[in-house]
């Protein structure tokens, strides 16, 4: 058994890959983000969170208010 400090690059190491963040084609929308009973202008676009290798990716939504 071998002690591993923080930042000491191991050999299992290089096969751990930080995962992509890539835009979704044909996603991007701008309309309104509800809160309780006001509306206010906004922009969405999906992006894929994943490993380039990988077969499994997640999807989320992200949101941007275009004013208050």
């Amino acid at each position: 058994m071998a002690a591993v400090t923080v930042g000491d690059e191991g050999p299992g190491a290089a096969a751990r890959q930080e995962p992509r963040v890539q835009d979704v084609p044909g996603t991007f929308e701008v309309g309104y983000e509800l809160d309780g009973d006001e509306a206010y202008p906004a922009a969405r676009k999906l992006i894929e969170i994943g490993s380039p290798d990988s077969m499994f990716r997640t999807r989320r939504w992200v949101v941007a208010p275009l004013a208050r």
